[in-house]
C-alpha cells in the first residue's frame, strides 16, 4: 500500500513538474499573432522603393587603417512606388523611369508642364535632397501621396539578395539565370543589354520584384519564417528606411489575412518618349524622357487609385497617343547632337504611336 502510495506521488510530482516546465517554456515557442503588430499606415497606403546608385568607398585613416564608406550622395536609379491596399489584398508596383523629366521645387523655375528646358531628371530630385525631396517632387508631378520609403544602395541590395538566395529557386529575368548577387546586380544595373536601356532598366526591377516575392511568399506566409526573414533584411538595410519591423510585419499579416497572391500583383512603367533636350540647368543637351501626360493620369488613377479606367502597364513597348507637343525640338537647332551625353540611339518607334 506504502509502495502504490509512493508511486502516485512519485507520478503526480512528475506531472507537476512536466506542466511547470510545458508552461515556462511556451512563450519561447509561441508563434507571433497577427495582432502582437501595429501600424499608423491604415488600410490603404503607398511605400516608395528606392534604388540608390551610390558605391562604397574604401578609405584610409591616418593610422593607416582602410574602412568602407558609403558615398555621401548618389541618384535614384530606381524609383519604384508599392501601393497597397490591405483590405483588397491588392499590391501595385509603378516604375517611374530616372531619366523623366519633373518640376523640382527649389531648384527648377519650369513655367508650364511643358516647359522640358526649365526642368531635370526626376533621380536628381533625389541627389539634391534625397527621400525628403524625392516625396515632394511625386506629390508635386503626380498627385502621389508616399507614406514609407525605403532606400536600398548597391552594397545592400547584394547583401539581402545574398541573404534570400536560399530561398530563390530557379531565378530568371527575361530568360537570363541568376545564380548569384553579383549576376542579380549586373542584370539589374546593366543597360546596354536591354533593347530600352534606362527604360528597360526600370521594368526588370518592377519584374525582379515579383519573382522574388513569388518564391518567398510561402515563407513570407508562416509567422515564425516572416519574422526571421524579416529581422535579416531589416538589420542590412538599417536607417535607410522609416518602415518599422511592425510595419511590415503588419503588411505581410495582412495581405496574406486577405488572400493576397503574387500572381495577382499588377505592374506599371509612366510613359515617356525620349528625346535630346537642352536643359537650362547644365547648359547642355541631354538625353530625357518627356512625361506623356495624359497616358499618365490613367496610370495613375489606375494603379495608385484603383480606379476602374484601364491603363497601360507600358512593360513592353506598347502604342500610345503622341501629344502634340512631343513633336516640338527641345534643343538649339545649331546643337551638335553628339553633345548629348546619353544614349539616343533607340528611342521609341514613332510608328508605334498616333498624333492627335
Amino acid at each position: 500500500m506504502r509502495r502504490l502510495i509512493a508511486l502516485i506521488f512519485l507520478s503526480s510530482s512528475l506531472l507537476l513538474v512536466a506542466i511547470f516546465l510545458i508552461k515556462n517554456t511556451r512563450p519561447f515557442r509561441r508563434e507571433p499573432q497577427e495582432t502582437d503588430y501595429q501600424s499608423d499606415l491604415g488600410e490603404v497606403f503607398n511605400i516608395l522603393i528606392i534604388g540608390n546608385d551610390a558605391r562604397l568607398l574604401f578609405k584610409k585613416l591616418p593610422d593607416g587603417r582602410v574602412v568602407k564608406e558609403l558615398e555621401p550622395r548618389g541618384r535614384s536609379d530606381i524609383i519604384n512606388i508599392a501601393h497597397i491596399n490591405l483590405k483588397k489584398g491588392i499590391v501595385n508596383l509603378i516604375n517611374i523611369p530616372r531619366d523623366m523629366l519633373v518640376h523640382i521645387p527649389g531648384y527648377t523655375k519650369a513655367e508650364s508642364d511643358t516647359d522640358f528646358c526649365h526642368m531635370d531628371k526626376i533621380n536628381h530630385s533625389y541627389f539634391f535632397g534625397q527621400e525628403k525631396l524625392l516625396i515632394a517632387v511625386l506629390q508635386r508631378n503626380f498627385n502621389i501621396p508616399i507614406h514609407r520609403y525605403l532606400t536600398i544602395n548597391l552594397s545592400s541590395f547584394q547583401e539581402i539578395f545574398s541573404f534570400l538566395l536560399p530561398y530563390l529557386k530557379n531565378l530568371t529575368l527575361r530568360n537570363r539565370p541568376i545564380r548569384n548577387a553579383q549576376e542579380a546586380r549586373y542584370l539589374l544595373r546593366s543597360r546596354k543589354i536591354w533593347k530600352r536601356d534606362d527604360i528597360d532598366r526600370g521594368r526588370n526591377s518592377l519584374i525582379f520584384i515579383k519573382l522574388a516575392t513569388e518564391n518567398l511568399w510561402g515563407l513570407l506566409s508562416k509567422p515564425i519564417f516572416r519574422a526571421n526573414l524579416v529581422k535579416g533584411v531589416m538589420k542590412i538595410i538599417g536607417k535607410d528606411t522609416d518602415l518599422t519591423f511592425d510595419d511590415i510585419m503588419y503588411i505581410l499579416s495582412h495581405l496574406k489575412q486577405n488572400g493576397f497572391k503574387p500572381s495577382s500583383l499588377q505592374m506599371a512603367t509612366l510613359i515617356g518618349f525620349a528625346a535630346p533636350v537642352y536643359l537650362h540647368r547644365y547648359q547642355e543637351v541631354l538625353s530625357c524622357y518627356l512625361p506623356v501626360y495624359p497616358e499618365i493620369k490613367k496610370q495613375i488613377a489606375h494603379f495608385i487609385f484603383e480606379s476602374e479606367e484601364k491603363a497601360k502597364s507600358y512593360l513592353e513597348d506598347e502604342p500610345f497617343h503622341l501629344p502634340s507637343y512631343l513633336l516640338r525640338t527641345y534643343y538649339p537647332i545649331d546643337s551638335p547632337l553628339d553633345s548629348v551625353k546619353t544614349n539616343l540611339e533607340n528611342p521609341p518607334f514613332r510608328s508605334q504611336t498616333q498624333e492627335f
